[in-house]
Protein backbone atom coordinates (compact mmCIF):
# COMPACT_ATOMS: atom_id res chain seq x y z
CA UNK A 1 0.00 0.00 0.00
CA UNK A 2 2.95 2.47 0.73
CA UNK A 3 3.78 2.42 -3.26
CA UNK A 4 0.64 3.41 -4.08
CA UNK A 5 0.63 5.97 -1.92
CA UNK A 6 3.26 7.55 -3.41
CA UNK A 7 1.94 6.79 -6.79
CA UNK A 8 1.73 10.66 -8.83
CA UNK A 9 -1.10 9.79 -10.58
CA UNK A 10 -3.19 8.81 -7.56
CA UNK A 11 -2.05 11.84 -5.57
CA UNK A 12 -3.45 14.13 -8.74
CA UNK A 13 -6.75 12.32 -9.37
CA UNK A 14 -7.46 12.83 -5.51
CA UNK A 15 -6.82 16.32 -5.82
CA UNK A 16 -8.88 16.34 -9.04
CA UNK A 17 -12.11 15.07 -7.14
CA UNK A 18 -11.74 16.77 -4.14
CA UNK A 19 -10.35 20.22 -4.44
CA UNK A 20 -11.80 21.40 -1.08
CA UNK A 21 -9.25 19.84 0.33
CA UNK A 22 -6.68 22.42 -1.28
CA UNK A 23 -8.12 25.67 -0.91
CA UNK A 24 -6.26 28.56 0.09
CA UNK A 25 -3.01 26.57 -1.36
CA UNK A 26 -2.15 28.67 -3.88
CA UNK A 27 -2.41 29.42 -7.31
CA UNK A 28 -1.55 26.05 -9.16
CA UNK A 29 -5.01 24.81 -7.37
CA UNK A 30 -6.78 26.35 -10.47
CA UNK A 31 -4.52 24.95 -12.84
CA UNK A 32 -5.56 21.14 -11.24
CA UNK A 33 -9.15 22.02 -11.11
CA UNK A 34 -9.61 22.68 -14.59
CA UNK A 35 -7.80 20.04 -15.77
CA UNK A 36 -9.43 17.42 -14.41
CA UNK A 37 -13.32 17.61 -15.12
CA UNK A 38 -13.82 13.64 -15.51
CA UNK A 39 -16.38 12.50 -12.25
CA UNK A 40 -16.26 8.54 -13.18
CA UNK A 41 -12.81 8.34 -10.91
CA UNK A 42 -14.66 9.82 -8.08
CA UNK A 43 -16.37 6.64 -6.85
CA UNK A 44 -13.57 4.43 -6.78
CA UNK A 45 -11.74 7.99 -5.46
CA UNK A 46 -13.67 8.46 -2.30
CA UNK A 47 -13.64 4.66 -1.29
CA UNK A 48 -10.06 5.33 -1.36
CA UNK A 49 -10.35 8.37 0.77
CA UNK A 50 -12.66 6.55 3.45
CA UNK A 51 -9.97 3.74 4.04
CA UNK A 52 -6.82 6.59 3.78
CA UNK A 53 -8.47 9.93 4.65
CA UNK A 54 -7.96 12.93 2.31
CA UNK A 55 -5.48 15.58 4.51
CA UNK A 56 -2.39 13.24 4.34
CA UNK A 57 -2.93 13.00 0.40
CA UNK A 58 -3.97 16.14 -0.79
CA UNK A 59 -0.96 17.84 1.18
CA UNK A 60 1.29 15.49 -0.66
CA UNK A 61 -0.58 16.63 -3.86
CA UNK A 62 0.29 20.13 -3.57
CA UNK A 63 3.86 19.60 -3.77
CA UNK A 64 3.69 18.14 -6.44
CA UNK A 65 1.42 19.92 -8.56
CA UNK A 66 3.50 22.26 -9.92
CA UNK A 67 5.48 20.43 -11.56
CA UNK A 68 2.94 18.34 -12.98
CA UNK A 69 1.22 20.79 -14.49
CA UNK A 70 -2.24 20.15 -16.77
CA UNK A 71 -2.91 16.23 -16.89
CA UNK A 72 -6.38 14.79 -17.76
CA UNK A 73 -7.78 11.89 -15.45
CA UNK A 74 -9.71 10.18 -17.97
CA UNK A 75 -6.32 7.57 -18.07
CA UNK A 76 -6.86 6.99 -14.13
CA UNK A 77 -9.35 4.73 -14.34
CA UNK A 78 -7.24 1.64 -15.02
CA UNK A 79 -4.80 2.47 -12.20
CA UNK A 80 -7.14 3.41 -9.78
CA UNK A 81 -9.09 -0.03 -10.17
CA UNK A 82 -5.62 -1.75 -10.00
CA UNK A 83 -5.01 0.21 -6.41
CA UNK A 84 -8.78 -0.95 -5.64
CA UNK A 85 -7.31 -4.54 -6.11
CA UNK A 86 -3.81 -3.89 -4.53
CA UNK A 87 -5.36 -2.31 -1.64
CA UNK A 88 -7.50 -5.59 -0.84
CA UNK A 89 -4.28 -7.99 -1.64
CA UNK A 90 -2.44 -5.29 0.97
CA UNK A 91 -5.16 -6.43 3.60
CA UNK A 92 -4.91 -9.87 2.93
CA UNK A 93 -1.11 -10.64 3.29
CA UNK A 94 1.38 -12.23 1.46
CA UNK A 95 4.09 -13.79 0.77
CA UNK A 96 2.57 -16.75 2.58
CA UNK A 97 4.18 -19.71 3.89
CA UNK A 98 2.35 -23.21 3.59
CA UNK A 99 3.07 -24.60 6.60
CA UNK A 100 3.90 -23.22 10.25
CA UNK A 101 4.84 -26.19 12.91
CA UNK A 102 5.05 -24.74 16.47
CA UNK A 103 7.45 -27.42 18.01
CA UNK A 104 6.62 -28.24 21.55
CA UNK A 105 8.05 -31.23 24.10
CA UNK A 106 5.40 -33.50 25.27
CA UNK A 107 2.29 -33.42 27.85
CA UNK A 108 3.55 -36.36 29.59
CA UNK A 109 7.11 -35.07 29.58
CA UNK A 110 10.19 -37.87 29.23
CA UNK A 111 9.91 -40.60 31.48
CA UNK A 112 12.90 -42.19 33.09
CA UNK A 113 14.04 -45.22 31.13
CA UNK A 114 15.72 -45.21 27.57
CA UNK A 115 15.70 -42.47 25.79
CA UNK A 116 12.87 -42.36 22.36
CA UNK A 117 13.68 -39.80 19.62
CA UNK A 118 10.33 -39.30 18.03
CA UNK A 119 8.20 -36.49 16.94
CA UNK A 120 4.14 -36.65 16.56
CA UNK A 121 1.34 -34.26 15.58
CA UNK A 122 -0.38 -33.25 18.88
CA UNK A 123 -3.12 -30.60 19.99
CA UNK A 124 -1.24 -27.57 20.65
CA UNK A 125 0.11 -27.50 25.07
CA UNK A 126 -0.16 -23.55 24.87
CA UNK A 127 -2.17 -21.13 23.13
CA UNK A 128 -1.36 -20.44 19.88
CA UNK A 129 0.50 -16.50 19.40
CA UNK A 130 -1.16 -16.73 15.60
CA UNK A 131 -4.68 -15.67 14.80
CA UNK A 132 -6.58 -16.02 11.77
CA UNK A 133 -7.88 -12.52 9.96
CA UNK A 134 -10.74 -12.24 7.89
CA UNK A 135 -9.43 -14.25 4.99
CA UNK A 136 -8.52 -17.14 7.45
CA UNK A 137 -4.59 -16.32 6.84
CA UNK A 138 -2.99 -17.00 9.82
CA UNK A 139 -1.15 -13.66 11.39
CA UNK A 140 1.61 -13.28 13.81
CA UNK A 141 5.47 -12.60 14.31
CA UNK A 142 7.19 -13.07 11.66
CA UNK A 143 10.78 -11.20 12.82
CA UNK A 144 9.29 -7.89 11.78
CA UNK A 145 8.09 -8.90 8.08
CA UNK A 146 4.49 -7.86 8.87
CA UNK A 147 2.61 -8.57 5.88
CA UNK A 148 3.72 -12.60 5.84
CA UNK A 149 0.79 -14.76 6.47
CA UNK A 150 0.68 -18.72 7.26
CA UNK A 151 -1.99 -20.64 5.21
CA UNK A 152 -1.67 -23.50 7.90
CA UNK A 153 -0.39 -23.32 11.54
CA UNK A 154 -0.53 -26.57 14.28
CA UNK A 155 1.62 -28.44 16.81
CA UNK A 156 4.42 -31.01 16.64
CA UNK A 157 5.75 -32.50 19.85
CA UNK A 158 9.32 -33.51 19.38
CA UNK A 159 11.89 -35.40 21.67
CA UNK A 160 15.44 -35.30 20.10
CA UNK A 161 17.95 -33.92 17.64
CA UNK A 162 16.99 -32.00 15.05
CA UNK A 163 17.13 -34.93 12.02
CA UNK A 164 14.36 -36.66 14.13
CA UNK A 165 12.09 -34.04 12.06
CA UNK A 166 13.44 -34.73 8.50
CA UNK A 167 10.58 -37.34 7.68
CA UNK A 168 8.25 -35.04 8.86
CA UNK A 169 9.57 -31.89 5.99
CA UNK A 170 10.86 -34.39 3.61
CA UNK A 171 7.78 -37.53 3.29
CA UNK A 172 4.82 -36.06 5.51
CA UNK A 173 4.10 -32.74 4.46
CA UNK A 174 3.22 -31.47 0.79
CA UNK A 175 3.72 -27.98 1.77
CA UNK A 176 6.43 -26.16 -0.42
CA UNK A 177 7.25 -24.13 2.48
CA UNK A 178 7.86 -24.74 6.07
CA UNK A 179 8.66 -22.65 9.34
CA UNK A 180 10.05 -23.90 12.26
CA UNK A 181 8.89 -21.72 15.26
CA UNK A 182 10.55 -22.69 19.10
CA UNK A 183 12.84 -24.60 17.40
CA UNK A 184 14.89 -24.73 20.72
CA UNK A 185 12.89 -27.62 20.96
CA UNK A 186 15.19 -30.02 19.54
CA UNK A 187 18.20 -30.50 20.18
CA UNK A 188 21.72 -30.16 17.85
CA UNK A 189 22.58 -33.37 16.30
CA UNK A 190 26.51 -32.52 16.69
CA UNK A 191 26.09 -30.22 20.35
CA UNK A 192 28.76 -31.01 22.69
CA UNK A 193 31.17 -33.30 20.49
CA UNK A 194 34.90 -32.32 19.62
CA UNK A 195 33.65 -30.93 16.20
CA UNK A 196 30.81 -28.62 17.68
CA UNK A 197 33.49 -27.36 20.50
CA UNK A 198 36.31 -26.63 18.15
CA UNK A 199 34.24 -24.85 15.60
CA UNK A 200 32.88 -22.97 18.84
CA UNK A 201 36.29 -22.04 20.20
CA UNK A 202 37.58 -21.29 16.54
CA UNK A 203 34.76 -18.32 16.89
CA UNK A 204 36.92 -15.27 18.96
CA UNK A 205 35.01 -12.17 19.84
CA UNK A 206 36.77 -9.38 17.73
CA UNK A 207 39.63 -8.16 19.77
CA UNK A 208 38.52 -4.41 19.02
CA UNK A 209 34.46 -5.56 20.95
CA UNK A 210 37.29 -7.14 24.09
CA UNK A 211 39.13 -3.88 24.20
CA UNK A 212 36.11 -2.12 24.87
CA UNK A 213 34.23 -4.73 26.90
CA UNK A 214 37.98 -4.82 28.99
CA UNK A 215 37.90 -1.28 29.65
CA UNK A 216 34.74 -1.26 30.58
CA UNK A 217 35.30 -4.32 33.55
CA UNK A 218 38.65 -2.40 34.57
CA UNK A 219 36.94 1.07 34.99
CA UNK A 220 33.12 0.04 36.41
CA UNK A 221 33.99 -3.31 37.94
CA UNK A 222 37.28 -3.94 38.87
CA UNK A 223 37.77 -6.38 36.84
CA UNK A 224 40.76 -7.46 35.06
CA UNK A 225 41.93 -10.50 33.88
CA UNK A 226 44.77 -10.79 36.26
CA UNK A 227 42.90 -9.89 39.31
CA UNK A 228 40.35 -12.34 38.14
CA UNK A 229 42.89 -15.26 37.30
CA UNK A 230 41.43 -15.80 33.98
CA UNK A 231 44.00 -16.91 31.33
CA UNK A 232 43.49 -15.57 27.17
CA UNK A 233 45.14 -16.59 23.95
CA UNK A 234 44.93 -15.00 21.05
CA UNK A 235 45.15 -18.34 19.47
CA UNK A 236 42.33 -20.28 20.08
CA UNK A 237 44.04 -23.79 19.89
CA UNK A 238 46.11 -22.51 22.67
CA UNK A 239 42.93 -22.12 25.03
CA UNK A 240 43.27 -24.99 27.42
CA UNK A 241 41.43 -24.51 30.18
CA UNK A 242 40.36 -26.34 33.34
CA UNK A 243 36.77 -25.93 34.63
CA UNK A 244 36.93 -23.90 37.60
CA UNK A 245 40.29 -22.63 37.48
CA UNK A 246 39.00 -19.23 36.76
CA UNK A 247 37.94 -17.32 39.07
CA UNK A 248 36.10 -14.30 37.52
CA UNK A 249 35.43 -10.33 38.06
CA UNK A 250 33.68 -9.21 41.63
CA UNK A 251 30.19 -9.03 40.02
CA UNK A 252 27.45 -10.63 39.17
CA UNK A 253 26.07 -10.54 35.65
CA UNK A 254 22.78 -11.16 34.41
CA UNK A 255 21.21 -11.66 31.04
CA UNK A 256 17.67 -10.27 31.37
CA UNK A 257 15.76 -10.72 28.19
CA UNK A 258 12.32 -9.37 27.57
CA UNK A 259 10.46 -7.82 24.72
CA UNK A 260 9.26 -10.70 22.45
CA UNK A 261 10.36 -13.68 25.63
CA UNK A 262 7.29 -11.82 27.98
CA UNK A 263 4.82 -13.09 25.95
CA UNK A 264 6.63 -16.05 23.65
CA UNK A 265 8.11 -17.80 26.84
CA UNK A 266 5.99 -16.34 29.44
CA UNK A 267 5.79 -19.22 31.81
CA UNK A 268 9.48 -19.14 32.63
CA UNK A 269 10.54 -15.36 32.33
CA UNK A 270 10.20 -13.55 35.35
CA UNK A 271 8.26 -10.21 36.09
CA UNK A 272 10.82 -7.04 37.03
CA UNK A 273 10.27 -7.63 40.62
CA UNK A 274 10.63 -11.39 40.46
CA UNK A 275 14.10 -10.54 38.82
CA UNK A 276 15.46 -8.50 40.88
CA UNK A 277 14.49 -10.74 44.11
CA UNK A 278 16.94 -13.11 42.59
CA UNK A 279 19.63 -10.95 42.05
CA UNK A 280 19.73 -9.54 45.43
CA UNK A 281 19.58 -12.90 46.72
CA UNK A 282 22.85 -13.96 44.59
CA UNK A 283 24.59 -10.74 45.42
CA UNK A 284 24.17 -11.61 49.19
CA UNK A 285 24.70 -15.47 48.82
CA UNK A 286 27.83 -14.35 46.62
CA UNK A 287 28.97 -11.31 48.49
CA UNK A 288 29.07 -9.19 45.22
CA UNK A 289 28.32 -5.56 45.57
CA UNK A 290 28.08 -4.82 41.35
CA UNK A 291 25.77 -6.19 38.88
CA UNK A 292 26.30 -5.63 35.16
CA UNK A 293 22.92 -6.07 33.68
CA UNK A 294 22.71 -7.12 30.05
CA UNK A 295 18.75 -6.60 28.67
CA UNK A 296 17.01 -5.66 25.44
CA UNK A 297 14.00 -4.28 28.32
CA UNK A 298 12.18 -1.31 26.90
CA UNK A 299 13.19 2.30 28.29
CA UNK A 300 10.38 2.45 31.31
CA UNK A 301 11.16 -0.86 32.22
CA UNK A 302 14.86 0.03 32.13
CA UNK A 303 14.06 2.95 34.11
CA UNK A 304 12.32 0.81 36.76
CA UNK A 305 14.87 -1.95 36.60
CA UNK A 306 17.41 1.02 37.81
CA UNK A 307 14.99 2.52 40.77
CA UNK A 308 15.18 -1.49 41.88
CA UNK A 309 18.46 -1.70 41.58
CA UNK A 310 20.71 1.79 42.10
CA UNK A 311 23.66 -0.09 41.80
CA UNK A 312 23.08 -1.57 38.47
CA UNK A 313 26.08 -1.15 35.85
CA UNK A 314 25.14 -1.54 32.14
CA UNK A 315 27.41 -0.60 29.00
CA UNK A 316 25.27 1.94 27.51
CA UNK A 317 27.13 3.00 23.65
CA UNK A 318 27.57 6.59 22.61
CA UNK A 319 26.15 7.51 19.62
CA UNK A 320 29.33 7.62 17.66
CA UNK A 321 29.68 4.20 19.31
CA UNK A 322 26.31 2.20 18.32
CA UNK A 323 27.10 3.63 14.93
CA UNK A 324 30.57 2.20 14.77
CA UNK A 325 29.92 -1.12 16.28
CA UNK A 326 26.21 -1.36 15.28
CA UNK A 327 23.58 -3.73 17.88
CA UNK A 328 25.03 -6.71 16.55
CA UNK A 329 28.51 -5.18 18.05
CA UNK A 330 27.47 -3.85 21.62
CA UNK A 331 25.73 -7.57 21.92
CA UNK A 332 29.06 -9.35 21.65
CA UNK A 333 30.34 -6.72 24.49
CA UNK A 334 27.67 -7.24 26.42
CA UNK A 335 28.76 -11.27 26.02
CA UNK A 336 32.31 -10.38 26.54
CA UNK A 337 31.32 -8.83 30.09
CA UNK A 338 28.97 -11.27 31.41
CA UNK A 339 31.49 -13.98 30.24
CA UNK A 340 34.19 -12.69 33.20
CA UNK A 341 31.77 -12.15 35.97
CA UNK A 342 31.93 -14.17 39.17
CA UNK A 343 28.61 -15.63 38.82
CA UNK A 344 26.66 -15.69 35.59
CA UNK A 345 22.29 -16.18 35.37
CA UNK A 346 20.54 -15.44 31.84
CA UNK A 347 17.12 -16.16 30.62
CA UNK A 348 15.97 -19.21 30.00
CA UNK A 349 16.34 -21.12 26.42
CA UNK A 350 17.92 -17.94 25.13
CA UNK A 351 20.59 -18.58 22.50
CA UNK A 352 21.84 -15.03 23.85
CA UNK A 353 22.80 -16.95 27.49
CA UNK A 354 23.76 -19.95 25.75
CA UNK A 355 26.57 -18.08 23.87
CA UNK A 356 27.87 -16.63 27.31
CA UNK A 357 27.69 -20.34 28.81
CA UNK A 358 30.34 -21.66 26.21
CA UNK A 359 32.25 -18.62 26.63
CA UNK A 360 32.77 -19.23 30.79
CA UNK A 361 33.41 -22.78 29.82
CA UNK A 362 36.14 -21.94 27.71
CA UNK A 363 37.38 -19.12 29.87
CA UNK A 364 37.47 -21.75 32.69
CA UNK A 365 34.99 -20.15 34.72
CA UNK A 366 33.38 -22.37 37.49
CA UNK A 367 30.12 -25.00 35.54
CA UNK A 368 28.29 -23.88 38.69
CA UNK A 369 28.77 -20.10 38.22
CA UNK A 370 27.76 -20.19 34.44
CA UNK A 371 24.27 -22.28 33.69
CA UNK A 372 22.02 -20.59 36.13
CA UNK A 373 18.60 -19.31 34.68
CA UNK A 374 15.47 -16.98 35.93
CA UNK A 375 12.65 -18.48 36.83
CA UNK A 376 9.41 -17.78 36.13
CA UNK A 377 7.63 -16.11 39.15
CA UNK A 378 4.91 -19.64 39.06
CA UNK A 379 6.94 -21.62 37.68
CA UNK A 380 6.66 -24.65 39.87
CA UNK A 381 9.97 -27.33 38.18
CA UNK A 382 12.45 -24.85 37.02
CA UNK A 383 14.81 -26.32 35.69
CA UNK A 384 18.22 -24.91 35.06
CA UNK A 385 20.40 -25.05 31.91
CA UNK A 386 22.47 -28.22 31.23
CA UNK A 387 25.99 -27.99 31.66
CA UNK A 388 27.57 -29.10 28.32
CA UNK A 389 31.78 -29.69 29.15
CA UNK A 390 34.04 -28.43 26.79
CA UNK A 391 35.79 -31.09 24.73
CA UNK A 392 39.45 -30.59 23.67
Amino acid sequence: MGLWLESIDLKVALCCCFPETLRGKGGAYGVMESSCRSASVCPVLRAILLVLGSHHLAVKCVALELTLGALACEPLCFLLSSFRLALEDTESGGPFIDQVYVLQGYAEGWKEGSWEEKVDPRPCLEPLLYSQDKHEYYRGWFWGYEETRGLNVSCLSIQGSASTIAPVLLKNTSARSVMLDRAENFLHDHYGGKDYWDTRRSMVFAKHLRVVGDAFRSRYLNSTDATDRIPFEEDWTKMKVEPGSSLGGPYLAVHLRRKDFIWGHRKDVPSLEGAVRKIRSLMKTHRLHRVFVATDAIRTEYEELKKLLPKMVTFEPSWEELELYKDGGVAIIDQWICSHARFFIGTSVSTFSFRIHEEREILGLDPKTTYNRFCGDQEKACEQPSHWEIAY
